[in-house]
């Protein structure tokens, strides 16, 4: 799927994981950014915010996320998410 821009755009969380893991195969870091007027509409829910995918599974990668609003309240810009579950 293409978004507006025809870039490509991912949908299930296995394919995301899997373009992240490609992505960073290539060049070891990462930036992610919100799309924050879609974070405002919903009321700055996490599930919203910038999604990280977490594989439990993985003991050797590290994630450092750094944002000014990523903390433990329900406003959180960060949506973690187990890659296999989904949750």
């Amino acid at each position: 799927m293409l978004d507006q821009d025809n870039n490509p755009c991912y949908k299930d969380p296995l394919e995301i994981y899997q373009t992240i893991l490609e992505t960073l195969k290539k060049s070891s870091t990462m930036t992610v950014q919100e799309d924050y007027p879609a974070w405002k509409a919903a009321n700055f829910k996490s599930s919203m915010g910038k999604l990280l995918l977490i594989d439990q599974a993985d003991y050797l990668t590290q994630h450092i996320f750094f944002d000014d609003n990523a903390d433990d309240y329900d406003e959180c810009i960060v949506d973690v998410r187990d890659v296999v579950t989904g949750k």
